[in-house]
């Protein structure tokens, strides 16, 4: 079977990727370099313009990031709740969601996420939203 994990810390990064039965300890795993490419974004569209960020406190040289995440979670869920004033009033809450079978440890170790993004537009303008994942894992140099 093909266990791993992976870790979504509450700066909004990637961090503890692995896969096929390597663990944080020992083999190869996914490293910083190749995890900081996957990221999470958004973009807010209104009538007075266009604002876009990578959902992280921390981004990656060169894109915007948001002012600042608040994590809460217990396993199989984690949520990130977006706190940045430049997206029009917008309210957005990133749940991460795993698999969990209770006493099935082998089926609750499947390194495997889905993402959900919800918004909530609190203002009686009209707001077009989009959501980002970029998870570059094809590209990985030095990983066996």
């Amino acid at each position: 079977s093909s266990l791993g994990s992976l870790e979504l810390r509450a700066d909004g990064s990637f961090r503890e990727w692995t896969l096929e039965n390597q663990s944080p300890g020992g083999s190869v795993k996914l490293g910083p370099g190749a995890l900081d490419k996957a990221v999470l974004g958004v973009r807010v569209s209104s009538l007075l313009g266009t604002k876009a960020a990578i959902l992280r406190t921390h981004p990656p040289p060169g894109y915007p990031g948001v002012k600042s995440l608040s994590y809460s979670g217990l396993f199989p869920v984690s949520k990130l709740t977006v706190k940045d004033d430049r997206f029009f009033g917008v309210q957005m809450d990133l749940f991460a969601y795993s698999i969990l079978h209770p006493r099935k440890t082998d089926s609750s170790f499947v390194p495997g996420v889905a993402f959900t993004l919800s918004v909530k537009n609190p203002t009686q303008k009209p707001l077009n939203v989009s959501f980002l994942i970029n998870m570059p894992l094809g590209e990985q140099p030095g990983t066996f």
